[in-house]
């Protein structure tokens, strides 16, 4: 006969099973009731490294690092798949403001220095919200159902794009600012799972849930590189401008990666912020260059600032290029003001980039947005 610890084991088995199966992306929950199911299965975690972790509360799904001004100020934002978004402290995982989102489920955060973009959970639409309240301002089709970052782009150099990641079709797609339309789309490199979306000013990134990896695209969408996620099942992570950041349900962990250690890449990483700003010809403003050292040895680079029309083609170096010298592990912040010549044609749309590397060629870049009118 059957004893009743069989009977239990069965009936625990049919239930993790059927669980498994309802939750086809594995965020936890069943696809159909929104149900919470429990665990998947963790995957083999290899060398995995991660430099500082924090506690994230409820269930989330993605994170955003916002920073306005000072990159050592930027805070974490966090969507619980209950509902809520939460700000917190990048260092210590408090919690410093919290708001519902656009509704629904969320499963992507991206900052573009005006809105925290938020991107519904299978709904193909993308939500463009105030960061302090979650007030929404507009709403537009997104090509991906799951992860979203911002980013500039050099493909074209003059624009600013919504990368999106869709675990229903295994597609990234680049999608176009100010309609959400797609302008160009690329497999993942692992046929399945694909979850999450970063941009670290270069090149573009997805995570894996069932595979537990990070995977690395240039802008046309081939694989460069990965490397395993510090814990299983990476919902989906973000680039704060020197460090990527993975999310993680399952023991609701936030991490933050350096690429130089776990891929090689970019010994040496520049930031601009703010990442938007708003100014008229003949005016002046100020903006926070950082520099990071991720090596441990002493680097030389050149850096410069180049500005790019959009749409006009005109490029200008702004500032630069100037020889750095760095120490292992230094990070360098400056300010700069720049002045807008006072002439109706500088008027329209700008890039600002900084860029780390030897002129003109950048190993490393970060990106803003400058609107002149």
């Amino acid at each position: 006969g059957t004893s009743f610890d069989q009977l239990l084991f069965m009936e625990v088995f049919l239930l993790r099973s059927t669980a498994f199966a309802a939750d086809k992306d594995g965020t936890g929950f069943d696809n159909t009731s929104g149900k919470f199911v429990g665990e998947v299965k963790p995957g083999d975690l290899g060398t995995a490294l991660f430099v500082h972790s924090i506690p994230v509360p409820g269930s989330p799904q993605c994170c955003q690092f916002v920073a306005t001004g000072d990159w050592k100020s930027g805070t974490l934002f966090v969507d619980d798949f209950g509902g809520t978004i939460f700000e917190l402290d990048a260092t210590t995982g408090a919690i410093l403001n919290s708001f519902p989102n656009a509704g629904g489920n969320m499963h992507g955060l991206a900052w573009d220095g005006r809105y925290l973009i938020q991107n519904g959970y299978n709904t193909y639409t993308s939500h463009f919200t105030d960061k302090d309240t979650g007030a929404l301002s507009y709403s537009q089709p997104s090509t991906g159902g799951y992860g979203i970052a911002w980013g500039k782009c050099e493909t074209p150099y003059d624009d600013q794009w919504l990368w999106t990641a869709d675990h229903n079709t295994n597609l990234m797609s680049q999608d176009n600012y100010y309609t959400g339309a797609s302008a160009f789309t690329f497999a993942n490199a692992y046929g399945s799972g694909q979850v999450g979306s970063m941009y670290d000013g270069i090149n573009i990134w997805d995570t894996a849930w069932s595979a537990s990896i990070l995977q690395c695209y240039n802008v046309s969408g081939a694989p460069i590189t990965s490397f395993s996620a510090p814990y299983n099942n990476p919902r989906d992570g973000c680039w704060d401008g020197h460090f990527m950041w993975t999310i993680h349900w399952e023991n609701t962990t936030a991490y933050k990666l350096d690429l130089y250690q776990e891929a090689g890449l970019y010994p040496v990483t520049g930031c601009l912020l703010p990442r938007h700003v708003s100014t008229s010809p003949g005016s002046s403003f100020t903006v926070e260059v950082s520099l990071m050292n991720h090596s441990t040895s002493t680097m030389q680079k050149q850096v410069w600032l180049q500005a790019e029309q959009v749409g006009g083609g005109i490029s200008h170096t702004v500032a630069g290029p100037i020889n750095v010298s760095l120490a292992a592990g230094q990070f360098l912040e400056v300010d700069r003001r720049i002045t807008v010549p006072n002439s109706s044609a500088y008027s329209g749309l700008w890039d600002i980039y900084v860029r780390v590397g030897t002129f003109p060629n950048a190993e490393h870049q970060g990106g803003i947005v400058v609107d002149v009118q």
